[in-house]
């Protein structure tokens, strides 16, 4: 083991796992900003361009709080890039999609967050990228989590 693992070694997890989610972060946010996004906003569009959701759920996938959602919602919102309307089936539930326009840009911001991806990740090879993606979503699933 050389100098540079040996100190790698005693570093923290959480603390690695935070400093790479700040990389990807300032890179996300110099890519988005020509189109006036912020990458909560495009995960919250990335969410919606599935299918619907309601602001509930939307909160409950980005594990954040319902008014963090809703502030990004509501900006979205402003720059016209989803729509809500009233549930077919529950008219106190409000649906959230992706407008026209927010599709369009969806798409294009899509291609770019999967070059940056790409480039990112390019320093891992697939095995590694594999398992890096099976360990973070069972992480990610998690839901006891000490206090």
């Amino acid at each position: 083991m050389d100098e540079n693992e040996r100190n790698m070694s005693r570093v923290r997890t959480f603390y690695l796992l935070k400093r790479a989610e700040k990389l990807v972060n300032e890179v996300m946010e110099q890519q988005l900003q020509q189109f006036q996004l912020t990458p909560g906003e495009f995960l919250i569009m990335s969410l919606v361009s599935r299918s619907p959701l309601s602001s509930a759920q939307v909160a409950r996938r980005l594990v954040s709080s319902p008014q963090a959602a809703r502030a990004f919602i509501k900006s979205l919102e402003n720059k016209q890039f989803i729509e809500r309307y009233t549930d077919d089936d529950n008219k106190r539930i409000l649906r959230i999609q992706l407008s026209e326009e927010g599709r369009r840009v969806w798409e294009v911001c899509n291609r770019v967050v999967d070059r940056l991806e790409e480039d990112y990740f390019a320093v891992l090879e697939p095995e590694e990228l594999a398992a890096l993606r099976h360990a973070l979503a069972k992480l990610g699933q998690k839901p006891d989590r000490p206090e």
